[in-house]
């Protein structure tokens, strides 16, 4: 069974990648219609003006937003590659899949403090009961 929050953080991350795959596969296109261009020129022995070749100034809005977009969404992916996909954050009690790491948790409360205190508390109560 999968947990909704693994699937969130999974669906983020591939979205993500997505954007950066359309993106990439865009240019990739643009470079090899230019390949293709440049060499069809060079081969009848024609000038090329350097407005008839592709970049990113000649893009549609919709490609250099895409591009932009998939820019960012590489830094956004880093960073969350970085850390490990969790199903548990925050909270208080320990949940099925993280009950492994439960032997990793050290408690917040020694025991042998814990002890000594109620003792010293006991014995304040006790003198101050007498005087």
């Amino acid at each position: 069974m999968l947990d909704g929050r693994l699937m969130t953080d999974a669906q983020e991350r591939t979205n993500l990648a997505s954007k950066i795959f359309m993106a990439a596969e865009l240019e990739q296109k643009m470079n090899s219609r230019n390949k293709w261009f440049l060499d069809a020129a060079k081969e009848a022995d024609l000038e090329i003006d350097d407005g008839l070749v592709e970049d990113e100034s000649n893009m549609s809005r919709k490609d250099q937003l895409l591009i932009k977009e998939a820019a960012k969404a590489k830094v956004m992916l880093q960073s969350l590659l970085s850390e490990p996909m969790k199903t548990q954050r925050f909270g208080k009690f320990l949940s099925t899949n993280s009950a492994v790491m439960q032997a990793e948790i050290k408690p917040l409360v020694n025991k042998d403090t814990k002890k000594s205190t109620r003792k010293k508390k006991k014995k304040d109560k006790k003198r101050d009961l007498v005087a």
